[in-house]
């Protein structure tokens, strides 16, 4: 799998030299463009998978200089590209206003990072924004209000839970539903139970169909997670190679979090 691409537009040629080769150490490629047209000629030829750009890119003395701000509304237009905003103004207003600003019904800025908390702060905000977020989650009704609690706790961390009972709205097709779900998840997560070990039906075509998909990833991805959510023996055979996480111990929980974000590491920079 290639390295993500990603896109650095910044006029002051040292910060981005700097920034180009620590990025590369992390694992990224990057490009790099030191004017607005520079960047706009980058995205109409490759595909980047998001752009950092500068928030006063042509003259940083200037106050009034938007120009960072103006290229995101301008690859906005056809682009949808995650954007970071880089900037070494704490209090600027005109940054902090970006984050307001929205087009195509979502979030122009996804992030304002300050340059002076140095390049691991941009590391984060990047791995933050990039990181596969979908998590599939398959349990049976009866483990509802334990599910609900892990659901709350990954829509807290970052990420995007799929859960039935709150994605399925009324006079939807449900069956096609969770089959595009499940196709669409970056991870599924398979609830275990007392309940559920011994129960037919649609429960038991998820698991089978995450596992169907688990067979499309390479050995080193992480994607079906089983969860058990009391001490209940797994006895689904095709469950058993998988590592499971006890939830129902104290940390249980963040060995999830930690499972999942360990996943998309994987899948963002493949053979580290």
């Amino acid at each position: 799998m290639a390295k993500p691409l990603v896109l650095l537009v910044d006029d002051d040629k040292v910060y981005l030299s700097l920034t180009k080769r620590f990025l590369e150490l992390k694992g990224y490629a990057v490009k790099t463009a030191t004017d607005p047209n520079g960047a706009v000629k980058a995205l109409q030829h490759r595909t980047f998978s998001a752009a950092l750009i500068d928030l006063r890119l042509c003259n940083d003395t200037d106050p009034s200089d938007f120009s960072g701000l103006d290229l995101a509304c301008r690859i906005a237009r056809f682009n949808p590209l995650p954007i970071l905003l880089l900037t070494k103004h704490a209090t600027y207003e005109a940054a902090v206003r970006a984050l307001s600003i929205h087009q195509h019904g979502k979030r122009l800025i996804a992030e304002i990072v300050l340059k002076q908390h140095g390049f691991d702060s941009l590391f984060e905000a990047l791995e933050s924004m990039l990181l596969p977020k979908k998590v599939f989650i398959s349990y049976i009704h009866e483990d509802a209000t334990k599910v609900k609690r892990i659901y709350n706790r990954l829509e807290k961390a970052g990420f995007k839970p799929w859960m039935d009972s709150y994605q399925i709205k009324g006079g939807t097709r449900w069956q096609h539903a969770i089959q595009r779900a499940i196709s669409e998840a970056d991870f599924c997560v398979i609830c275990i139970s007392q309940h559920s070990e011994d129960r037919r039906g649609y429960y038991r075509w998820e698991v089978n169909a995450a596992i169907e998909l688990c067979l499309q990833k390479t050995d080193d991805d992480i994607f079906v997670i089983p969860v058990r959510l009391d001490a209940s023996a797994i006895k689904t055979e095709a469950l058993k190679p998988f590592q499971w996480i006890n939830l129902y111990e104290p940390r249980g929980i963040d060995r999830l979090l930690e499972a999942l974000r360990a996943g998309g590491q994987r899948y963002l920079h493949p053979g580290d």
